[in-house]
C-alpha cells in the first residue's frame, strides 16, 4: 500500500497574488483542496513538507488541520520559472475504497546483456492508463531489464503491478525490445566509398563551335 505524505496546513484566510508572494517569502506554499462533497479549502503548506512529498515519489497526501485529518491526491503542483519549487498546490480529497484513472511512466531499470553486445533498447510504450485504487498509484513502473538478450521484448503481461491495478490495453502489448545492431551491406559500404555522383551537364561541350 502506498504511504501517504504529510502535510500540517494551515487555513489561508487572504487569497490573491500579493498574499501569495507573502506566503513565498516565509517558505510557504499556497495550495487548495477540493472534492469529497466539501467547500474548497485554500490552505498553505511549508516548503519543507512539498519537498518532503517530491521526493517520497508519492500522490497521496495526509491533510492535517485543526485536528482534523483527510486523504487528498495531488492533482496539480505548478512550478516557479526555472522549475526548482512548487509555487502553488492542487489537491481533491479522496477515500481508501476510491478507485482512479491514472497515468503512469514506463521507466527501463537496470544494463541489458544484449546492450552490452551491441544492440539497443527500442521502448515503444512510454506511458499507461491504469484504474487502480487510489492508494496503490504507482509513481512510476519499472522494468528490469538485467536479464533480455538480442531480440527479447518485455510485453505488459511481464509487468509486476500491484493487486487490484487493471489495465485497459491488451497484456500482449510490446513495451520494448532489444535489438540488434544494424549491420551495413556491401552495397552501403560501395556507395559510402565511391564519393557523391557528379551530376550530368546538360548543353554545349567546349568542343563545339557556333554555326
Amino acid at each position: 500500500m502506498v504511504v501517504a505524505a504529510t502535510f500540517d496546513v494551515e487555513k489561508r484566510e487572504k487569497l490573491g497574488s500579493a498574499e501569495a508572494r507573502r506566503l513565498r517569502r516565509r517558505s510557504m506554499c499556497p495550495g487548495n483542496l477540493y472534492g469529497g462533497g466539501k467547500d474548497p479549502l485554500a490552505f498553505a503548506v511549508s516548503q519543507d513538507q512539498v519537498r518532503g512529498l517530491l521526493n517520497t515519489g508519492t500522490r497521496i497526501v495526509e491533510i492535517s488541520l485543526g485536528g482534523q485529518s483527510a486523504k487528498a491526491l495531488v492533482r496539480e503542483l505548478q512550478w516557479d520559472v526555472y522549475s526548482t519549487h512548487v509555487t502553488h498546490i492542487d489537491l481533491i480529497r479522496v477515500d481508501a475504497s476510491q478507485r482512479v484513472d491514472v497515468e503512469v511512466s514506463l521507466e527501463p531499470k537496470g544494463v541489458a546483456p544484449g546492450v552490452i553486445a551491441g544492440g539497443k533498447v527500442v521502448q515503444s510504450l512510454r506511458r499507461i492508463e491504469l484504474n487502480c485504487p487510489v492508494l496503490e498509484i504507482p509513481e512510476a513502473i519499472q522494468i528490469p531489464i538485467n536479464d533480455l538478450e538480442i531480440g527479447d521484448s518485455v510485453t505488459l503481461t511481464d509487468l509486476n503491478l500491484a493487486e487490484g491495478v487493471q489495465i485497459e490495453l491488451p497484456l500482449t502489448t510490446t513495451i520494448l525490445t532489444i535489438e540488434a545492431p544494424v549491420e551495413e551491406t556491401d552495397e552501403d559500404l560501395t556507395a559510402t566509398e565511391s564519393g557523391p555522383v557528379e551530376p550530368e551537364v546538360i548543353g554545349k561541350s567546349s568542343d563545339d563551335s557556333d554555326s
